[in-house]
C-alpha cells in the first residue's frame, strides 16, 4: 500500500512540475482509485514523457 501511494503522489508531483500545479491537481482523484501498481509505474513513466496533459489525460483513459 506504502509503495502504491508513494507512485500516486510521484505522478501527480512529475505533473505538478512539468505542467500547472492547478491543472494537474485535477488528475488526483482519478489516479488515486488505481489499484494496479505495473499501471501506475506505466502512468509514471508517461507523466515523464508526455509532451502534454491532454496526452496524459489520453493515456489515463486508455489504459483503463
Amino acid at each position: 500500500q506504502g509503495g502504491r501511494e508513494h507512485t500516486i503522489d510521484a505522478i501527480l508531483d512529475v505533473l505538478e512540475v512539468r505542467f500547472d500545479p492547478a491543472v494537474a491537481g485535477q488528475f488526483a482523484a482519478h489516479i488515486a482509485t488505481i489499484e494496479d501498481m505495473q499501471r501506475l509505474k506505466r502512468l509514471l513513466r508517461s507523466a515523464v514523457q508526455v509532451d502534454d496533459l491532454e496526452a496524459f489525460q489520453h493515456l489515463l483513459d486508455a489504459d483503463a
